[in-house]
Formats: structure tokens, sequence, C-alpha cells
């Protein structure tokens, strides 16, 4: 039986919880290591016969993070890699099962440590997808907590709030010692007086906090995503999308109406009517497509919210957002009978004696 022995050993620093480590994930520092470990044994990465690494939280890290590790520290793919995970004893494990895979003779070098990155642990609540009400338990970030309160209006379109106090933060173990502190929620006797208690915060703040009313902190929170590039982006083509595809349509739905009802406007030209006024007739059909069309929105946007409102889902409807829809439904409609009204050519008069 062979001897095992350490040839190399080496750390990154110990990092502060959201410290200057916080950019790097748990495969990434053990990436570091791995390449300065093989680096300072002076031994080429291809000689390495395994890794085996030991990461504890693994939610969110990804698929094999030994393996992570390994390749990204220059190991190459084709050597097999292995995750350990004995809580606090996690990278003490691996170096045992590598000391014993050489000793056994499987192996002759091996590469062994542990890596974790707690500033990357994801946040979790269990049941939020199948709601909770008030006063009921749920598990967050595996701690039991009661539900108290169930806030409205304060909507969020990236992912659900979930509020507590200091003190509860303090014992799930995730307050915030440093300079950042996180918002404070604060309920009024009178509700109609939150205006002036926040301008009135606001003007003795000096710049060290900001005060929200509900409708303003909702408002901020729509204005932050929409700063988000790719969520733009995606608004952006998506709206792009459907006004192409209602156009599209709306137009051919148009052309097919007054197709069928040529001989109509074939007699009316017979009967003296100006191409010009059923140009009219057209366009006034298409806005009052565009009418009915807002209508529907309205009713399935209606029937949407209540099943949503049943859901414990709150929606908001801005009144500016709620005019420009509306408007863009009709200019849909009206562009829709634009395109269409090349089709009047085929309202020839002399079709009728045929």
């Amino acid at each position: 039986m062979e001897n095992a022995v350490i040839v190399s050993a080496v750390r990154t620093p110990t990092g502060k919880f959201l410290g200057t480590l916080k950019e790097f994930t748990a495969p990434q520092l053990g990436a570091l290591v791995v390449r300065e470990a093989v680096r300072r044994a002076g031994i080429d990465p291809a000689a390495v016969e395994e890794c085996i690494m030991g990461n504890v939280v693994s939610a969110g890290v990804g698929q094999a993070p030994a393996r992570q590790a390994a390749i990204l520290g220059g190991v190459p793919a084709a050597v097999p890699a292995v995750t350990v995970n004995k809580v606090c004893g996690s990278g003490l494990k691996a170096v045992m099962l590598a000391a014993q895979s050489i000793r056994a003779g499987d192996q002759r070098l091996v590469v062994a440590g542990g890596m974790e990155s707690m500033s990357n642990v994801p946040h979790y609540l269990r049941g939020l997808r199948q709601g909770v009400k008030l006063g009921d338990q749920a598990s967050y970030n595996g701690k039991t907590v009661r539900v108290a309160a169930v806030t409205q209006g304060y909507p969020n379109m990236m992912q659900a709030t979930v509020v507590m106090s200091r003190d509860t933060l303090r014992m799930l173990g995730e307050a915030n010692t440093g300079e950042r502190v996180g918002p404070l929620m604060v309920q009024i006797k009178d509700p109609a007086r939150a205006p002036i208690v926040v301008a009135q915060l606001n003007s003795i703040s000096n710049g060290q906090f900001k005060a929200w009313t509900r409708q303003d902190l909702a408002k901020a929170n729509e204005g932050a995503m929409m700063k988000e590039s790719f969520i733009a982006i995606m608004l952006g083509f998506s709206l792009f999308l459907g006004v192409l595809i209602g156009v599209a349509i709306t137009w051919q739905t148009l052309r097919g109406a007054i197709m069928a009802n040529i001989k109509e406007f074939a007699s009316l030209r017979a009967l003296g009517v100006a191409m010009g006024s059923l140009r009219w007739i057209v366009l006034e059909l298409s806005f009052w497509v565009g009418i009915a069309g807002v209508l529907a929105a309205f009713v399935l946007t209606w029937g949407v919210s209540l099943l949503a409102a049943g859901s414990g889902l709150t929606m908001s409807f801005p009144p500016m957002m709620v005019m420009m829809v509306s408007l863009m439904l009709i200019v849909i409609a009206l562009l829709s009978g634009l395109l269409s009204l090349g089709v009047l050519k085929n309202s020839q008069p002399a079709d009728l004696l045929r």
C-alpha cells in the first residue's frame, strides 16, 4: 500500500459575507485554488487523474460543481470529478477520499479541497408557488416563519416581495450589519395623510434616506424594471410583434369583409358614389372595428384581473397606460383599413352586368 502525501496546499482569503468576494461563485473560487495548487506543485495539469471538491450549498451553483472548478482551473475536461457534501467536513472528507484512492492504488495524483460562497446562496420561500395566506406557516431559507400580514398595492413585476421586521431578519441570520440598510415599512393611522408624512420626512432627510408612498414605491419598481436593458428590449420587441400581428390579422379580416361585399360597393359606384366616399366608409368601418377591439380587451382584462385577485395577485392598470393601449388598438385598426383600400379597385360597376 502506497503512502499519500500533500505536495502543495493553497486557499483563497477568508471573505466577509457580501464582501469583496461576493461576485465569485463557489466553483470560481475553487478554480482559483485548483489552478494555483497545480502550479505550485510544478506538475502538468494533464497529469491530474481526479478532482474531488467539497461543496455544501449547491443550490443555484449549477451541475457538477467539482467538475466546474476543475475545468475552470485548467484541468483537462477528460479528468473525472466528484462533489462531496458532508456539511462542515466536506473539504476534509474530499482530502480523505483522495488519500484513500491513492493508497488503494486507484489514482496517483488527485486534486482535493473545498469551496463555498455564502454570499451567493439563493433565497427561497416554500409554498410561494401555491400562495400563502394570513396565518400560514412557511419555510424561509430553512427557517419556519408565520405570515403575520399580507400587503396589497405594492406590485413588483420582477419577483415577490417578502417584508419582515429587523428583529426577524436578525433571528434568521440575515441582518446586514454594514452601512447599507433595508427598507422600513410604516403604517400610519390616517392613510390619507401619507403624502404629507412623506413630504415631511423627505424635508428632514438631508439625503440620508428617502420616504415613499405606496403609489410612489410601485412606480419606482416599474421604473427600475424598465431600466433593465434586457427587459426593455423584450418589451419593445413584444410590442412591435403585437402591432405587426394585429395589423396583419385585422387587415386580412377587413380585406375579406370587403371582398365578400364587393358587389355592394360596385352598386354604390354605379349609383354615382365617389371612390373617396367609399374609402371613408372603409376607414369608418376600421374605426368601429378598433372600438370593438378595445371593448373586447377591456372585458378580457377584467376577467383576467378577477382570476388574479382570486389567487391573491394584485394587478395595476394605470389610466395613462390604459389610454395608450386603447389608442394603439384603434391605430392598428385604422392602419389595417388603409391597407385594405386597394381592394376597392375591384368594385367595377361593369362587373354587375356579368
